[in-house]
Order: structure tokens, then sequence, then C-alpha cells
């Protein structure tokens, strides 16, 4: 499973948004098709300081979605948690549980002048959060 993936956003504002593509702070876990959490066996090492970015590269992490407008964006979503023991006769799913973008999570991380930058120019930093369940094929 690839921390990537393509999603459709539909801006039916009258609002220019930037959106954070590695701006996202994520709890998640693996979940069988009865809803028990899946313990991964091998456990990746999570915590830590996330890495800051330089203002002059923050353009590269950014998408623009226009006001009245579809847009597909490529968003790093997911983090690697562990590695899983799962059944070839099971359903899994991936649960995300509120995970939060927005103006502060990509403040923190760097991009503070970029974010000041864009602001200026109209656009608004896109916020909110996701709840989501992603069906896994083992």
């Amino acid at each position: 499973m690839g921390p990537r993936y393509l999603f459709k956003i539909i801006n039916d504002t009258n609002d220019n948004y930037i959106i954070d593509t590695e701006g996202f702070y994520s709890s998640i876990g693996v979940y069988d098709e009865n809803n028990n959490y899946v313990e991964p066996y091998l456990p990746y090492p999570t915590g830590g300081k996330t890495a800051e970015r330089k203002d002059n590269e923050c353009y590269k992490d950014y998408e623009v979605v226009l006001k009245n407008s579809t847009s597909v964006v490529l968003l790093n979503l997911f983090r690697y948690i562990g590695e899983h023991d799962l059944k070839s006769n099971q359903k899994y799913y991936i649960k995300l549980n509120s995970v939060e973008f927005g103006k502060k999570f990509s403040s923190d991380t760097g991009c503070k002048e970029y974010i000041k930058e864009m602001e200026a120019q109209g656009y608004k930093v896109l916020e909110g959060n996701i709840n989501a369940k992603i069906p896994l094929i083992p």
C-alpha cells in the first residue's frame, strides 16, 4: 500500500483554496470484517518531530483548488503503521479517524511565509477532517 492516492475535490464555493498535499495528521488502523482492530505484528515507530520544510520549497507541496471547479489531487494521506498478518479469506479495511488538515498543521511544519503570501493573493487554506473506511485487499 502506497501512501499517496488521488482524490477528487469539488470546490462549489466562491473562494480559491490551497491544500497542503503533505499536511495531514493521520490516525489510522487496519480492521477486519467484524470491525476488530488488527494489531500489526511489526509496528513501525510513530511520533517524533515532523520534518520542517523551507518556505522556498513549499510551493511543491501545495495544490490550488479554484472556486467553482473540480480538481484531482494526489494526497499523502496515509502513514505506514506496521506490517499485518492478513488472511486471504477475510475482508479488511483501513479506518481513518478524524484526519485533520489545515493551516495550523501546515504552519507548524514550515510554510508560514508561503501561506501568508498565498492568503495575500486571496487564497484560503483548505481545512477540515476526513473519516473514512477504505477496503484493503490482502
